[in-house]
């Protein structure tokens, strides 16, 4: 008989979702069990329902106890763990198989995409975690909060972990499942009785800190990820994201000069995080430094490449979000080249970052902020042309690039009546606006006349033919 895979979860109140996640697991596995920590909205009906085996297990404020109880009651020969608010969204089954199949590999690091923001799809990123693990008395969680079962398996003599041929997605990060949750509550008073309990562990400091950042307690939150990333060792896997965090913190606190300092020291350490060059390239933005952030941008591209290519041969990073090296770094590029006075290769970025993501909101704003500063907003309407059929309706980009447009525009009622008319076709009938004369001294609005500026011809040129 070959290898089996029992899948464990534990789960409190998550009736809406649970089942869901069960259903995407189930062809890869033999068995589930769900330990229930004290739910109160049916959630063991709901997880029976969908073939479960529950079992109860009392929680102690210790994430590491109740994961380990599950272990101790499933029967595969394999373990895959997954919460009730991630689903399994690809797996290669031969891949898969040949990997269980190993007797030197007890372990294996699947990718884990996070939705973040308000929106499913409106920002992504990327992790690495170990989820999958052979059946083994001595191999268990540890740690109060933030458990991690990977230390249990880098003591065994001899035992490799690999990548996993299976890719998660997690919605436990949105806005609105953080808010109805409340686990801001629940988790920073579980890590700071982990410190109490534990003392200066980085991780924990780490986890601190990442607590105080999604409250928007910036101050708090910067206090906690410098002295994390004092102590951590610069291999530590969440270093580039505690980096992240603790540069965006300080520039948040009103330390923009602090941050500047610190991000050399950053990117010496992390040379090869997109997400850290394109936060450095905001940073340099932000004092007034576009040549450089120019440069910073271009590297965040490098970095991007670099990741990719060392993906393609099996490779894996953690912590990346999504978009760094490309439509995030375009963008920050065309600030850039705006800044310096070079409106053609402005607009080249700006492009290129639509069509890289035509749901990154961002580029759109300033897209058709740029358009508008220009007096020309052809290319806006044929790129709006190109990609609306990809957007959603909750990304809500039509009102976000009609907004973009009158803020550029300014108080100027004549010029939102022309911008309106130009764009009304492109996004809608919802949008159209009466038909009038465009203004005198609005005729750049227009969708193909006027405001020619330099380079546009050549660069939409090529838009339309490779865009």
């Amino acid at each position: 008989m070959g290898p089996t895979i029992s899948l464990a979860m534990i789960a409190r109140d998550e009736a809406a979702s649970i089942g869901r996640a069960i259903r995407s697991a189930a062809p890869i596995v033999d068995e589930v069990v769900v330990g229930d920590t004290g739910s109160t909205d049916g959630t063991p009906e709901v997880a029976r329902a969908f073939g479960a085996r529950v079992i109860a297990v009392p929680w102690q404020d210790d994430f590491a106890a109740a994961r380990n109880a599950v272990l101790e009651a499933v029967r595969g020969t394999w373990v895959f763990v997954l919460d009730a608010d991630e689903v399994v969204v690809s797996v290669d089954r031969p891949a898969l198989e040949a990997m269980l199949g190993r007797p030197d590999v007890f372990g294996g690091v699947v990718e884990i995409r996070h939705h973040l923001g308000a929106r499913p799809g409106a920002m992504l990123a990327t992790d690495a975690v170990l989820r999958l693990f052979r059946r083994d008395p001595r191999i268990r969680y540890r740690g109060r909060i933030h458990e991690d079962v990977t230390p249990s398996i880098t003591a065994l003599p001899g035992a490799r972990i690999v990548r996993a041929p299976v890719v998660l997605e997690h919605f436990g990060y949105l806005e609105p499942a953080v808010a109805a949750k409340r686990k801001n509550e629940r988790n920073l008073a579980l890590v700071l009785r982990a410190i109490a309990d534990e003392g200066d562990d980085p991780r924990l400091w780490y986890a601190l800190g990442t607590e105080w950042f999604q409250r928007g307690d910036v101050v708090r939150a910067a206090a906690a990820l410098e002295r994390a990333f004092r102590m951590a060792p610069p291999a530590a896997g969440y270093g580039p994201d505690l980096a992240m965090k603790l540069l965006f913190s300080l520039r948040q606190a009103g330390r923009l000069e602090e941050a500047l300092r610190l991000k050399g020291e950053v990117l010496a350490r992390y040379p090869g995080a997109p997400e850290l060059w394109a936060l450095a390239a905001e940073l340099l933005l932000s004092a007034g430094r576009p040549a450089a952030a120019l440069r910073a941008a271009r590297a965040a591209r490098e970095a991007e490449a670099a990741h990719r290519s060392a993906e393609s041969v099996g490779g894996w990073s953690a912590g990346r979000m999504v978009g760094s090296g490309t439509f995030v770094s375009d963008v920050l590029a065309g600030q850039a080249w705006e800044a310096l006075g070079r409106p053609a290769c402005a607009l080249r970025h700006y492009l290129r970052a639509v069509r890289e993501n035509p749901r990154f909101l961002p580029a759109w704003g300033r897209l058709a902020a740029f358009g508008v500063r220009m007096g020309r907003v052809g290319p806006l309407v044929r790129a709006i042309r190109r990609y609306r059929d990809r957007w959603a309706p909750e990304d809500g980009i039509p009102s976000a690039i009609l907004a973009a447009c009158r803020t550029a525009a300014g108080t100027d009622p004549a010029a939102h009546a022309a911008i309106r008319k130009a764009l009304g076709k492109a996004l809608g009938e919802q949008t159209e606006a009466p038909e009038e004369p465009t203004p005198k001294g609005n005729r750049g609005f227009d969708e193909g006349k006027g405001g020619a500026m330099v380079g546009e011809k050549a660069i939409m040129g090529a838009w339309d033919e490779h865009g």
